[in-house]
């Protein structure tokens, strides 16, 4: 059961892999066939794309780079929630500030750009004046600024887009400054609003801290406290005891739980299966030596047998090793057994000690709380002012400053290449979007077309693929396909006629002596087919006659030279003479019976018995009989022929014959009961799948001619 389903997924997997192969082989045949959709895609679309670069207008943008410090903010002058950066929301305050309309109407002030045709040549602005227009146009100015903060630093790029790369650089260096003297202004009138309330802070937090130093000493004088550090002995001397005393304990239970392990490992696998006796470098060399002792043992033992006495010797070394791996576990136990007895010994002396040390302190512990909130009050009390000493001192600093809290870290210099339009990014997109809309359309060229490409789109239909004739070269056009077979009798359209004759010799277990070509609609190839099979049974050495049955269309009568007085009408009306009526082609071994004229004729000149005779007739006359019909949807005429020879061809034009029309044409001849053998393709593309072996059309090229 297991064989089976692996060979069933190795099956299945081999199959996916033929299914992604072969949907691979059809992609790149339906490019190589409909490349020329792609090509005007992409010259299209390129076009668009380079007339689109030739007309847009040029953008030039010129960048200059400011670095803002936050920590020079005069509201706060440091970060919020103890963070020691400054505030990273103060840069992305200031950027914003940069694009304010305050500083675009102050550059639109210095620079004289309200009459710039740049930025007030829109009708809306035109119609403006004063105050208005020079708001209209600095918003306009605005719209042209990008103000992007680079990533985790303080540095914030202010870039200005132009038609012009000077004033791009120059509006850019406008911004910064106007951007800094307006910062420099709002800060110094702030902070000195803030330096007159600080002052007033600061006189009240000095009077609170002088009264709580006042508190503390007058405690400390009334409980015979020193100073701070002025504390009793054993002040002094609980607190490295108690930690002393914490160590040991957590050493003695350390030394207790590795002792109560080894026990327990003891008691499960004896001495030998403790960690610390594992872990023994001594142990360790033993056992590595008594390895080797081992394996050699068994190598001796087994050579020269027990009683041997280099076997003798290596097993009384063993039994030595044993025992100092014995007496090296038992050290090793009782070592961890000393270890925790005296671990837990010296943590019960520091615990009494420490007993002894917290009864004389117990007396001093409330003057000690209450010294510690005096403590802590008078420090609050001096950090407040310290604080707010020290913001008076920044304010009165930053209000007597003409410092910016930014600064221009690099001036903004012409550019000498546009950013827009990006001529590679907009080539290059033409040239992909060319590629995806030729892709698309190729894609809905195949899906939309009506015709059948490979042999798998007959078989569905229930017909097999006898032969793919291939699509002659565009050089030949003009000439019968039919004359080029003869004059190139190895070609890949000669040997598809050559596979079809081999095809026809036995069908069915019977010779196939007379045939008919039948095709659903006019103009896929039926007679020329028709006429290259005949001359390729008549070049075989076989005396061949091809009928040309189609009297209203005549396509095998046009290629004859000279036109007959006598056809295939007047031989089946029984008003002319067959000898007269036939005529030999180019080929030897090859007769024509064509028809007179192209002409509509009465349905009962094609009747069965007429038809009937006229083949039994030329049966013992010829080898091969090819009969060339009417389409047969249109025309009953070829039914009644269908239904008299030996087998029925059906012929489909690659890639153009509606799979609606083929099936009809099935229905039709198999509820005439005839012998349909197969069907064929004509005008297949050499690169396609139905050409078959044209894929390998490498490793045939010394046994085909040129086509």
């Amino acid at each position: 059961m297991a064989s089976t389903s692996q060979t069933e997924t190795a099956q299945a997997a081999t199959m996916d892999q033929d299914g992604l192969d072969a949907g691979i082989k059809a992609i790149w045949t339906s490019i190589r066939r409909r490349w020329v959709t792609i090509l005007l895609s992409v010259v299209i679309v390129l076009g668009a794309a380079i007339a689109a670069v030739l007309l847009l207008q040029p953008q030039y943008r010129a960048s200059a780079r400011l670095r803002v410090e936050p920590s020079q903010n005069m509201l706060v002058g440091q970060t919020t929630g103890g963070s020691n950066l400054p505030d990273q929301s103060i840069v992305e305050t200031e950027a914003s500030i940069m694009k304010s309309r305050d500083v675009a109407v102050e550059v639109v002030r210095r620079l004289n750009l309200v009459n710039d045709d740049e930025f007030s040549d829109s009708e809306a602005v035109a119609n403006m004046a004063g105050e208005q227009r020079i708001e209209a146009v600095a918003d306009e100015v605005a719209k042209r600024l990008s103000v992007a903060r680079e990533e985790s630093t303080y540095v914030v790029d202010l870039a200005f887009t132009s038609e012009v790369p000077a004033k791009a650089a120059r509006i850019a260096n406008a911004f910064a400054e106007a951007y800094i003297s307006q910062s420099v202004t709002r800060r110094t009138g702030t902070a000195s609003q803030q330096a007159e309330m600080i002052g007033r802070r600061l006189s009240e937090l000095a009077i609170r801290a002088q009264a709580a130093d006042q508190r503390l000493a007058q405690f400390r004088a009334a409980n015979g406290i020193v100073g701070e550090g002025a504390r009793s002995v054993a002040d002094q001397q609980i607190a490295p005891l108690a930690g002393q005393l914490a160590t040991a304990q957590s050493e003695a239970a350390a030394a207790r739980a590795r002792l109560a392990a080894a026990q327990a490992q003891i008691a499960s696998g004896g001495q030998t299966a403790v960690s610390a006796v594992l872990g023994s470098p001594v142990i360790s060399n033993l056992r590595a030596q008594r390895a080797v002792l081992v394996t050699q043992y068994g190598e001796i033992s087994t050579t020269l047998g027990p009683r041997h006495p280099d076997t003798i010797r290596i097993n009384e070394q063993l039994q030595a090793i044993d025992r100092q791996i014995q007496e090296e576990a038992d050290r090793v136990i009782g070592s961890l057994r000393s270890e925790a007895n005296a671990a837990s010994a010296r943590a019960a002396s520091l615990a009494g000690d420490l007993n002894v040390l917290r009864g004389s302190q117990a007396a001093q512990t409330r003057a000690s709380a209450a010294e510690a909130t005096l403590i802590r009050d008078a420090e609050a009390a001096q950090l407040a002012y310290d604080q707010a000493a020290e913001l008076s001192q920044r304010t009165n600093q930053i209000a007597a400053s003409p410092l910016s809290q930014a600064q221009i870290v690099e001036m903004a210099t012409v550019p000498l290449e546009p950013v827009s339009p990006n001529k590679r990014l907009l080539l290059a997109g033409g040239l992909v979007l060319g590629l995806l809309l030729g892709a698309t359309l190729v894609a809905l060229q195949e899906l939309l077309a009506p015709g059948l490409r490979s042999r798998r789109d007959l078989e569905r239909l229930g017909l097999p693929l006898l032969a793919s004739v291939p699509l002659r070269p565009r050089r030949h056009k003009g000439r019968s396909p039919a004359d080029t077979l003869v004059e190139a009798p190895f070609t890949a359209y000669a040997e598809a006629f050559r596979s079809l004759r081999n095809t026809l010799t036995i069908s069915g277990g019977r010779p196939v002596q007379v045939v008919a070509l039948v095709s659903s609609l006019p103009g896929e190839g039926k007679t020329t087919t028709s006429l290259s099979l005949a001359r390729m049974m008549a070049m075989s050495g076989e005396r061949t006659l091809i009928i040309d049955a189609d009297p209203r269309g005549a396509g095998l009568s046009r290629l004859l030279p000279n036109t007959p007085e006598v056809g295939l009408i007047e031989v089946l009306d029984e008003g002319g003479d067959l000898s007269q009526a036939i005529q030999p082609d180019v080929v030897e071994n090859l007769d024509v019976l064509p028809v007179s004229s192209s002409a509509f004729v009465q349905s009962d000149v094609f009747s069965n018995e007429r038809v009937e005779a006229l083949i039994a007739g030329l049966r013992g006359r010829y080898d091969r009989i090819v009969f060339d019909t009417p389409p047969l949807l249109g025309v009953a005429d070829g039914r009644i022929i269908a239904r008299l020879v030996d087998a029925v061809m059906l012929v489909v034009r690659w890639d153009n014959t509606p799979k609606n029309a083929i099936r009809s044409t099935y229905e039709i001849l198999m509820q005439d009961s005839a012998p349909v053998v197969g069907a064929l393709y004509t005008m297949v593309d050499p690169r396609s799948e139905a050409a078959g072996a044209a894929h390998y059309s490498t490793y045939y090229s010394s046994y085909l001619q040129p086509a």
